[in-house]
């Protein structure tokens, strides 16, 4: 992650507009204050990647939630759906009317957390827009793309790159067990062998799957990883795991206006590894 910041921090000056993916299940704790120290003045377009993966209730709460108590607009949209990127595309063409960016070699940087689908945003603008394949790798885990890539057209009028940067906290930074009993508790899943202890849940599932080590025992660590990948990929269907309440949206405002020292920002960084691992 420390390198990816560097990365992009030295790479900023090169940057017309800055694109900050972020996932749509964690609108909240997905969060880096750090990108916003490393953008500063530069403009900047928040999209929240997967919103096929919440509902649509939400997806406002959480909108009305960034215009009204942060005078922040941000918009919503999946990889899945044409419609959204061209949506996207059109947005992106406004946005750099409106702080008068020249219009000719427009040059984006996308940052966001791990997993949030960087790449993925990437290569679906560069298909519709470039009508060409996919140009950078993607993978259902973190930290696929491991440096700043090579300047990627997604568009010919106007002329648009794309610089990408890596996620930077792989899957061995946090333990699989800990991060799918987070999950497990936080979506409450109403799977016939859900259970509320992390290890019965495990040991069915491993059992199910057919991850056993010599002499039948349940390799728990492969059920957890799976576990995680099968939430990664949308396996489990509409799965929001910040609180959106007024009393959510009240917290979370006062810890975004909350003074932002070093220390602080280390902290939640810190207690933000497992969650944003998932």
């Amino acid at each position: 992650m420390a390198k990816g910041l560097r990365q992009a921090s030295e790479m900023m000056r090169k940057v017309d507009l800055v694109i900050e993916a972020r996932d749509a299940r964690v609108p909240f704790s997905a969060i880096n204050r750090e990108f916003e120290r490393i953008i500063g003045s530069k403009p900047r377009l928040i999209v929240y990647n997967k919103a096929d993966l919440i509902h649509f209730s939400a997806v406002k709460k959480i909108t009305t939630a960034f215009k009204e108590r942060l005078n922040q607009d941000v918009i919503f949209m999946s990889t899945k759906k044409d419609k959204h990127i061209y949506y996207f595309l059109d947005t992106i063409k406004d946005m750099a009317k409106t702080q008068k960016i020249p219009q000719s070699n427009l040059t984006l940087m996308m940052v966001g957390m791990p997993n949030v689908g960087k790449s993925s945003l990437i290569n679906s603008m560069r298909a519709l827009g470039m009508r060409r394949s996919k140009a950078l790798k993607t993978g259902a885990n973190p930290g696929v793309t491991r440096s700043i890539q090579n300047r990627v057209k997604i568009l010919q009028n106007p002329e648009t790159y794309f610089i990408d940067t890596p996620g930077g906290i792989r899957d061995d930074a946090a333990d699989p067990e800990i991060m799918a009993d987070y999950l497990l508790y936080h979506t409450k899943l109403k799977l016939p062998y859900a259970t509320d202890n992390i290890l019965d849940f495990l040991t069915i599932l491993g059992k199910r799957i057919g991850a056993l080590r010599t002499g039948g025992y349940v390799d728990i660590t492969a059920a957890a990883s799976h576990f995680i990948h099968k939430y990664r990929e949308g396996f489990f269907g509409r799965i929001l795991l910040d609180d959106v309440s007024e009393e959510g949206v009240n917290r979370f405002v006062e810890e975004y206006n909350a003074p932002q020292s070093l220390s602080n920002r280390q902290a939640r960084m810190a207690a933000r590894n497992n969650s944003n691992s998932i």
